[in-house]
């Protein structure tokens, strides 16, 4: 048994029919909202491995830095 929010429904599809058409706008639209918030983590996870990379390069450099001037 699925629940089924005809409001989300009813917002974001025409009129129903039926109540089968009902339950598949809902899927769908379940569905769709689903994917949006894959893709959206998908970009997220891409954005933040991005910005640790900036960060995490000075590091490394800064500490290399700091290993050549005490060897000297």
């Amino acid at each position: 048994m699925i629940r089924i929010n005809k409001t989300a429904s009813n917002i974001h599809f025409n009129e129903t029919e039926t109540d089968r058409e009902l339950i598949f706008q809902q899927l769908y639209y379940d569905f769709k909202k689903l994917n949006l918030r894959r893709e959206f983590a998908i970009m997220l996870k891409s954005e933040i491995s991005q910005i640790y990379s900036a960060i995490e390069l000075p590091r490394q450099t800064s500490r290399e830095n700091e290993k050549s001037f005490n060897t000297e």
